[in-house]
């Protein structure tokens, strides 16, 4: 029997190891969807130990622990980074069958030549290393190991796109192989509506972004395309949405400005009124990405940080 993660894992037979070792692993990647940080990518970031780049920001992970019965201080709390990453390294075992037994030990094995399996035995061992190792290993020497030609990354239409341009830059004067293209998230202009507080902020980061006043549905609309256009400059070709139940409802312009109008003064909207202002926000997106060939994509009904 070969070990465990040998050269042709999960590949069957002759025919699916051709395809992927002589078709699939020789291509570039490109990676229309990720949550990686701009600002950390355009720096080159050095990540200052294992728990930080595997830890500090996947849900994934968080969820296993707590159902292992992690304590919240070693997931998301003030637990200083080795306690945290041996949290993950004594659930890791308790995770076989899942998908993230396997990740775990690839992502060992491929960027660290790794072959051990992660238990609190191990933990010390391959912390060491792995951070050994991280020491002179940039965010993008990372992705360029693997061939990753582009990311799109997701993007609030009130943030600065200044990493992604001074990315461009480096690339147009042959500094780096690497294109990095902004992707139009609009989610915060409804999803956040039901807290008038948060919304309220988050409409003056975007007033400040575009240089326009927010007074209405009209020209909450204008600021998202003009900010839009921002994002075409930046390379944009996409924008994406994430919603946590899709309206079940006709659109209704009268409502959606109802909404506006209301948490612009502090007060909470309707049910029905937040629905037709997200209805009325996909179907500017809509329109604009039909006009310009750019992809819509819909994250629908996701449950996170359970």
């Amino acid at each position: 029997m070969p070990p465990f993660l040998h050269r042709d894992y999960l590949l069957s037979n002759a025919t699916a190891c051709d395809l992927y070792h002589g078709v699939a692993e020789p291509l570039p990647i490109i990676d229309y969807h990720n949550h990686l940080s701009p600002k950390e990518i355009a720096e080159n970031r050095i990540y200052p130990d294992l728990a930080e780049v595997w830890l500090s920001g996947d849900h994934y992970k968080w969820r296993a622990m707590r159902w292992a019965g992690v304590p919240e201080e070693c997931i998301t709390g003030k637990a200083d980074p080795y306690a945290k990453f041996l949290a993950w390294a004594t659930t890791v075992p308790k995770l076989l069958r899942n998908p993230q037994y396997a990740w775990t030990h690839m992502e060992l094995r491929r960027y660290f030549g790794i072959d051990l399996l992660l238990s609190e035995h191990t933990a010390k061992e391959v912390w060491d290393e792995a951070n050994r190792q991280l020491a002179r290993m940039p965010v993008r020497d990372m992705l360029a190991r693997y061939r990753v030609a582009v990311v799109g990354t997701t993007d609030d239409p009130a943030q600065s796109l200044d990493h992604h341009h001074a990315l461009d830059r480096e690339f147009r004067a042959g500094k780096t192989n690497l294109r990095m293209a902004p992707t139009f998230r609009p989610d915060p202009a409804h999803n956040a509506i039901g807290d008038p507080q948060a919304w309220n902020t988050w409409v003056g980061r975007l007033e400040d972004a575009t240089d326009l006043r927010v007074d209405s549905l009209e020209s909450l609309i204008g600021a998202l395309a003009k900010a839009r256009l921002e994002f075409a400059v930046a390379g944009a070709k996409a924008s994406d949405h994430g919603l946590a139940r899709l309206p079940d409802c006709e659109p209704d312009d009268r409502l959606a400005a109802i909404a506006v109008k209301k948490a612009l003064k502090g007060e909470v909207p309707t049910l029905a009124e937040r629905d037709a202002l997200t209805l009325e926000i996909l179907r500017a997106t809509a329109q604009w990405n039909h006009a310009e060939g750019w992809t819509m994509q819909l994250h629908l009904n996701p449950l996170r940080n359970v």
